[in-house]
């Protein structure tokens, strides 16, 4: 049970450094600064327990697949979130956004340490980001948990 915690929380955990491609100029910078902050305030949320801003960031009709292959929906995740085990840090790396017009697609690499440090769990995972009345929203994700978790 606590494995398809660890993978479903993957699947909303995209990093602060990300790459922005398919746009130009000044909506690159703009669109990757407003991603950007949106992950700031759903890391946020996630570790204040805030469902109101939780629930702007995700999409009515969110759907994920966890690494399980279990389908996962809003209300499926926002359960998982109150959840939350304060002792696991999450970290992401290996972050690419690519733009196309209103749509966003993020893909990336997710580890959890317990307080020790010791690595917990791993996966890469895919989040799409849909442009809706002005604002942008998580519509779908997907996880995929990595078969070797190494310890640093």
């Amino acid at each position: 049970m606590i494995r398809i915690f660890f993978l479903i929380l993957a699947l909303l955990s995209f990093g602060p450094h990300c790459y922005v491609s398919a746009s130009s100029g000044d909506d690159t910078a703009r669109i990757e600064a407003e991603l950007k902050q949106i992950e700031e305030t759903r890391r946020q949320a996630i570790k204040n327990g805030d469902e109101k801003i939780l629930d702007q960031i995700y999409a009515d009709d969110f759907t994920a697949i966890a690494g399980s292959g279990q389908i996962v929906n809003k209300q499926q995740l926002m359960a998982v979130f109150k959840r939350n085990d304060p002792a696991i840090t999450f970290t992401t790396d290996e972050i690419h956004v690519r733009v196309f017009g209103s749509t966003a697609l993020f893909t990336g690499r997710l580890v959890g340490r317990n307080d020790k440090g010791e690595t917990t769990t791993a996966s890469r995972f895919t989040h799409v980001f849909v442009q809706r009345d002005g604002r942008w929203q998580c519509v779908a994700g997907q996880s995929t948990p990595l078969a070797q978790v190494r310890t640093q």
